[in-house]
């Protein structure tokens, strides 16, 4: 039971504090579940003041913690670094080079925390050279720190010091890990651009196969190419999707696409390429399918166009076209299409345009953690050096990265999946998935992998929630 304590004093050699200081400051207190947010004093007043307090590249005058102050980042190297982490003991945690103390071996948790959540390394990336659009090939440094929820292994590395210095302070009881289960409706019928598109991919992978020497891999992707253009498949899942997860008892959010009109003959072709192969207002099937979906318990969220990531207008647009169409009180959640994202521009857009609750932040070529955090967040506004108002939910698998980004057997992609879930129950964290509604046809097949993925969940006792649910979560900052 975590006792009743005055404010955690995090004690600072000078006043002011840095911004990114302020925000990790929040967001630990906030994750860790403290009774109250931690408060940043100078050493001058920290020194002298009663009550529980950290140092924080200072030495207290009572033995509490310390943790070393060294917020840099220079060349970006990372190591493992071994942590004591509240309830797990010892974890080999990836931190940057830069910020273990030499002759101690102290690791700088708090800006590691930093680096990680604010995704900082990527945002030098995108302020040098543009947005990365959510491709973890296209951003320098070392692909592992994706590989697990590192942040929260940091967060209990901290939530250890606290608690070994004032036990009964932080509360070690693991959280039940939450997966929020989602759909992007990308296709609703196999029309002539899907059909098109999905053909010139699998004759890619059989011209990619063939110099490689894979003619097993080639042939099979050849035979995929020929289905794809004479068969004729049903792509409209929706009720089958809600009948599979009714049968677990959980639930998931819908994130539909609404057309806005196009600005150019420039953008108009791109978006026939890339853009769904629908519009809301077009398919009859879809109002009597969402407002049951609705009634069920079910999400519907907006799944933005590929020209919307940073223009709040376009996303106001679809917004309100989605509510007139479908009768919706309001819309909550969203994803980007293609995950086309900036840290700089997207989730300011999305705020203005009223949504709550982004689960863009993800890659579209791996999967793993993009933030390193498994956890609902108020992510960092690196131009304004503060808190979004939004709340991101990281999204840590993607149905494509299981199959089009490598070729991986069914055993092997059942071993990703049960990894993946696994890696939240230790940290007791949460995260999105994203399995497409167009893929439980046989011209994909990737259905029951879907369900093997329902049956993990279940099996090894995580919850499942809606996006929407972490608007009414209580200590959210």
């Amino acid at each position: 039971m975590v006792r009743t304590m005055t404010a955690l004093r995090l004690v600072i050699p000078t006043l002011p504090a840095p911004p990114w200081l302020v925000y990790t400051a929040n967001l630990a207190s906030d994750l860790l579940g403290l009774p109250q947010p931690m408060v940043i004093v100078g050493a001058d007043d920290g020194g002298r003041a009663e009550g529980p307090r950290i140092g924080y590249g200072v030495a207290t005058l009572d033995q509490a913690p310390r943790i070393p102050r060294l917020p840099c980042a220079a060349d970006g190297a990372m190591v493992g670094v071994d942590l004591d982490c509240l309830g797990l003991g010892r974890r080999s945690v990836l931190v940057l080079r830069d910020t273990i103390e030499a002759g101690s071996g102290r690791v700088d948790l708090l800006f590691n925390l930093f680096s990680y959540v604010s995704c900082l390394a990527e945002w030098e990336h995108e302020r040098a050279s543009g947005s990365r659009q959510s491709y973890a090939c296209r951003v320098r440094g070392d692909a592992a720190r994706y590989d697990r929820p590192w942040a929260n292994y940091l967060l209990l590395a901290l939530a250890e010091e606290i608690e070994r210095a004032f036990p009964g302070s932080v509360d070690s009881s693991r959280k039940q890990a939450r997966v929020y289960l989602t759909h992007d409706v990308d296709v609703l019928d196999k029309k002539l651009p899907t059909r098109a598109k999905d053909t010139a991919r699998h004759l890619f992978n059989a011209a990619r196969d063939l110099t490689r020497g894979r003619m097993g891999d080639a042939a099979g992707s050849l035979v995929q190419a020929w289905r794809m253009v004479v068969d004729d498949n049903d792509y409209f899942a929706l009720r089958h999707i809600a009948a599979v997860e009714e049968a677990r008892r959980v639930k998931s959010a819908f994130n539909v696409f609404t057309a806005c009109r196009p600005s150019g003959f420039g953008e108009a072709w791109v978006s026939r390429l890339l853009d769904p192969t629908y519009d809301s207002g077009d398919d009859a099937r879809l109002r009597p399918v969402l407002d049951d979906l609705v009634a069920g318990g079910w999400e519907v969220g907006s799944h933005f166009a590929f020209h919307s990531w940073r223009d709040p207008a376009r996303m106001t647009a679809e917004i309100d076209g989605m509510r007139r169409r479908f009768g919706l009180e309001r819309v909550r959640s969203c994803r980007q299409h293609w995950l086309r994202f900036s840290l700089g521009e997207t989730w300011a857009a999305q705020t203005q345009a009223g949504i709550e609750v982004d689960t863009t932040l993800g890659f579209n070529d791996r999967p793993g953690f993009r933030a390193g955090l498994a956890a609902a967040f108020r992510p960092y506004d690196h131009q304004r050096q503060a808190a979004h108002e939004i709340l991101a939910i990281p999204t840590m698998l993607m149905d494509t990265q299981l199959y089009y980004s490598r070729k991986m057997s069914t055993a092997a992609r059942h071993e990703r999946i049960a990894t993946l879930l696994d890696q939240l129950i230790e940290v007791g964290g949460e995260a999105c998935v994203i399995w497409h509604t167009h893929v439980f046809s046989p011209d994909h097949g990737w259905g029951q992998d879907y369900e093997t993925l329902l049956d993990l969940i279940v099996a090894k006792g995580l919850a499942t929630a809606l996006p929407a649910d972490v608007c009414s979560a209580t200590g959210r900052r």
